[in-house]
């Protein structure tokens, strides 16, 4: 399988920006701690100053450790989702032939709709990923989600993965029909480290566990107007390459 990169992931991209604030926050930190429990015992000019430079560190270096443990706890989130990317990336990798080509993080052109997570194009159409790292265990009712609390007591979702992934297949299904494109357009939503204890109402988004998505992949039908040059004409057309 291919593997072409768009651009970084959201994940990817918000790592990048916490980590510089992270080690700015720390340094002040350690700053503060400095100006206010060392050096007052350490140059004599200070001295009589001690305990207003202590009282102004303590003040201060709290709502900075409070910060940095928001942006680290941000940090591990954002980690948690590019660790679920990768592994989708990673099952289909072993899974798939160089039939396939894999973009990421694609972002269809002229819309505030965010990026696609996985675009799959191949002897299937074209799949389009939203890749999700909920965990726990779901039931899925129509484009509901139910989440287990106990036992079979279940509540409903939150968050609702179905809306996003529908809307960009159908500005996508858009843009490249414009384009003079018309194939198939599949949205999968795949749960990275969530579980689906059943399906009751079907779904019109096809929804998997991450270990199952070849499966997923490997049923869907072939397309009839499949030739080893339409991946390269929609790749063109999409302007990764």
């Amino acid at each position: 399988m291919q593997v072409i990169k768009y651009q970084e992931s959201y994940s990817s991209q918000m790592i990048q920006e916490i980590m510089p604030k992270i080690f700015i926050i720390l340094g002040l930190i350690i700053l503060i701690f400095v100006l206010g429990f060392i050096l007052p015992f350490k140059i004599s000019v200070l001295k009589p100053y001690w305990w207003i430079m202590m009282l102004l560190a303590a003040s201060i270096i709290p709502p900075l450790m409070n910060v940095a443990q928001l942006l680290q706890e941000d940090l591990e989130f954002f980690k948690y989702g590019k660790e679920g990317e990768n592994k989708v990336l990673q099952i289909l990798e072993e899974s798939l032939d160089d039939n396939f080509t894999y973009i990421t993080n694609y972002v269809i052109p002229n819309t505030r709709i965010g990026d696609i997570d996985g675009l799959l194009i191949g002897p299937k159409g074209i799949v389009i990923l939203e890749i999700k790292n909920y965990a726990g265990i779901f039931r899925i009712s129509g484009e509901d989600m139910y989440r287990k609390l106990k036992g079979d007591v279940f509540k409903l979702y939150k968050k609702n993965p179905f809306e996003q992934i529908k809307k960009q297949k159908e500005y996508l299904d858009k843009f490249l029909h414009e384009k003079g494109i018309d194939i198939k357009i599949t949205p999968i939503v795949v749960l990275v480290y969530g579980k689906i204890n059943a399906i009751t109402v079907p779904t019109k988004v096809l929804i998997t566990e991450a270990n199952q998505l070849p499966n997923y992949i490997f049923e869907l039908p072939l397309i009839p107007e499949w030739n080893p040059e339409l991946p390269n004409k929609i790749i063109q057309v999409l302007g990764v390459k």
